[in-house]
This record gives structure tokens, sequence and C-alpha cells, in this order.
């Protein structure tokens, strides 16, 4: 069914029907195209709509529960707040779509696949790039289901089941998975910052450069798990050097002191959280360090060794990395653009402080999501690197080596453009 008059129609009669009125009759969608549409707000419980195009449609806090949406395509739809209860969603498509708010909770979203559906075979459910902040996904039913790179934060995870369901690089900050089953599940890379796991089965799951803080792992069926070898803890010198240092930034330089740690050796050590800002780290070493959710701006870092160390998150705004080591390093979603500058009163001044990276070796190094806007990047070697969705925006990229490295869906061009500019894979 393509005639949108028809499907007005059958709408219409299909909200008779859940309201109890006469001439009622629940609706068949089956296969319809209903993209680009708006259901706003509409009541479509127990809808019949197995194959349906719902891409690009509207439907902010409308009411799908009981429905049978067997392999339907929600891509790129507006479904905040939307009621998708113990609805049959096997195989659907949902990348990209935002979902904040939404209620899954007892949902079916496993693999299947409908066989008038000649579109698409492949039976995974799709919620890739998906927004499902603070969604209710109690109970869901997500096995085998790609959550690559979905952010949701706060969601409720719980009793949910996920086995072998792909979470890489997922956002899962604060999440709620207690009780779920995410047996052989992967969440290589994803952030799991105080999220709750406690009766959670994480047997033989991927946690592989994921980011565990505030996460007790000791409440939950943990066997056969890949996890980072555990670094090695700070000495009691260096706390209290460090604290001296960050006293030295709340105070502006008041009192505190600022740290110098020219030439020290922190190989293998775990840095997570903290703050290096202003620091003097030149020709530091940092190998294989853990430096996930630090914040490093202004940092003064040049021809450090930083070679296997993980920066997940880390805000390196306006950092000297010139001549650097970051070989091997993981810097997913960390921040190496310009720093806005402010006065005394906290007030925009309309100066940037660009971060120095000419000479930096980033090759095999992991830049998924990060951000390097407008950075000096002359002689930047990328050798084999993972530069999915980078920005590289204002960046002068014909003067960095790049050979062999992964740029698909690189942001490229003027840092002033408002539309970001992918760059098709190469090498």
């Amino acid at each position: 069914m393509t005639d949108r008059g028809a499907i007005k129609d059958v709408i219409k009669k299909h909200w008779l029907f859940v309201s109890g009125r006469p001439n009622g009759q629940r609706a068949n969608l089956a296969s319809a195209d209903l993209s680009g549409l708006n259901f706003n707000g509409i009541n479509l419980s127990s809808i019949v709509a197995p194959g349906a195009d719902f891409s690009s449609s509207k439907m902010i806090g409308s009411d799908f529960s009981f429905a049978d949406l067997f392999t339907a395509n929600f891509e790129g739809a507006d479904c905040r707040r939307a009621n998708f209860q113990r609805a049959d969603i096997r195989g659907a498509r949902f990348r990209g779509a935002r979902l904040s708010g939404a209620d899954f909770e007892g949902t079916d979203l496993r693999a299947g696949r409908y066989a008038a559906n000649i579109k698409e075979d492949k039976g995974q459910t799709d919620l890739s790039d998906s927004a499902l902040d603070a969604a209710n996904l109690k109970g869901a039913k997500l096995d085998q289901a790609n959550l690559k790179k979905a952010s949701a934060r706060f969601a409720d995870l719980s009793d949910s089941s996920m086995f072998e369901a792909d979470l890489t690089d997922a956002d899962l900050q604060g999440a709620n998975l207690s009780s779920a089953k995410l047996k052989n599940a992967v969440l290589t890379g994803a952030n799991l910052t105080g999220a709750v796991v406690k009766g959670a089965n994480l047997t033989g799951a991927k946690l592989k450069g994921a980011v565990l803080d505030g996460v007790d792992l000791g409440e939950a069926n943990t066997a056969g798990i890949e996890i980072d070898e555990p670094k090695e803890a700070l000495t009691d010198d260096l706390k209290d050097t460090l604290k001296r240092h960050k006293e030295w930034l709340d105070s502006n330089g008041g009192t505190g002191q600022c740290g110098d740690f020219q030439g020290a050796d922190f190989s293998n050590m775990d840095f997570t959280g903290h703050d290096l800002s202003a620091a003097n780290l030149t020709g530091a070493n940092f190998a294989g360090a853990r430096l996930s959710r630090c914040t490093m701006k202004m940092a003064i870092a040049s021809g450090a060794d930083f070679s296997g160390a993980e920066l997940m998150l880390s805000d390196l705004r306006g950092i000297d990395l010139t001549n650097a080591n970051l070989q091997g390093a993981i810097l997913r979603r960390a921040n190496m653009a310009g720093l806005e500058l402010k006065d005394k009163k906290g007030r925009d001044t309309g100066k940037v402080w660009k971060s120095k990276l000419a000479g930096t070796d980033f090759s095999n190094a992991d830049l998924t999501f990060a951000r390097m806007g407008g950075a000096d990047i002359e002689g930047v070697v990328f050798a084999n690197a993972k530069l999915k969705r980078t920005d590289l925006r204002g960046c002068k990229l014909p003067l960095a080596k790049t050979e062999g490295a992964l740029l698909a869906d690189a942001l490229v061009g003027d840092a002033a453009e408002d539309e970001q500019t992918p760059l098709a894979a190469t090498g």
C-alpha cells in the first residue's frame, strides 16, 4: 500500500478499533510504504505492519504496544518517547533512529526474516547509531542485535536478553544492566561508566577497551570474559603530586604547584579520570598506560611516548603532542581540537589555542570518533590508523601521511562549514 489517502483511512479505522468504537478495524499495513509520514502521538497499538517502511517518519509519543512490526524499517525515524511495549520487532532496522525515552519493555527485538520483504534479507535487528538514552528496555529480547555506537545512557536494560549482541563502542553510561543476559556479547570500546551489572551474565563477553569506571564486575558472572589487563596503581607520592597540581589548577596558580613530569616513567600506570591540564609531560613515558577520561588541556607532551596507551574519552584540547609517539594508542572519542580561551570572568575571548600535533606518530592508532578539528597535523603519520568518523575539519590533510589509514566517513573540509563532508574510505 502506497496511497496516502488510503493509509489515512486505514489509520482512522484502526483508531476506532483500539478505542472500542463502531466500524473500527485493525490496521493491516504489511509491507506498506509509510516513510516520511507524521504519526506523532497516534495510537497504533496492536497494528499489523510486518515489513512496513517507517523510515524518516515522525512518531514522537506514538503507541506501538503489542504491534506486529516484524522486520519493519525505522531507519532515521523520530521515535522519541514512543511505546513499543510487548511489540514484535524481530529483525527491525532502527539505524540512526531517535529513540530517547522510548519504552521497549518486554519487546522482542531478536533476529528475524520476512519473506515478503525483498529489500532486506538480513535478519539482525539494527539499532546501530540509534539514540536510546533513558529508554525503557527492561526485559527486551535483543539477542544478536546490532547496537554498535548506540547511545543508551541511563537506559533500563535490566532483565534484557542480549546474547551475542554487538555493543561495540556503545555508550552505556549509567545504564541499568542488572540481571541482563550478555553471554558472548561484544562490548569492545563501550562506555560503561557507572553502569549497574548486578546479577548480569557476562560469560564470554568481550570487554577489551571498555571504560568500566565505577562498575563492580564482582556482582556479575564474568567467567571467560576478555578484558584489559589491570594497570599498575599510582604511588602515594604521585597521588600527592597530582593533588597539588589539581589545587594549582583550581586556584588559577594561587596555591598548589604545577606538575612537572618531564622525562618521568609512567608506563603501564592507571591515570583514569585525572587532570593533567597544563602539566609538563615533555618526553614522559606513558607507554601502555591507561588515561581514559583524563583531562590534559594545554598540556606540554612533546616527544612523549603514549604507544599502546588508552586515551578514550579524554579531553586533550590545546595539547602539544609535537613529535610524540602514539603508535597503537586508543583514542576513541578523544578531543584534540582547539581550546576556546576565556577571560578571568569566564567570558569567551574569541581566541582558540590550537592543538600541536606536528610530527606525531599515530600509526595503528584507533581514532574512531576522535576530534582533531583545526589542529596542526603537518608531518603527522596516520599509517594504518583507524580514522572512522574522525573530525579532521580545518586540518591540512595533504600534509599528513595517510598510507593504509582507514578514513571511512572521516569529516574533512572547512571547520567553519555547517555541512560535514564525509571522506570515502581509502587505502
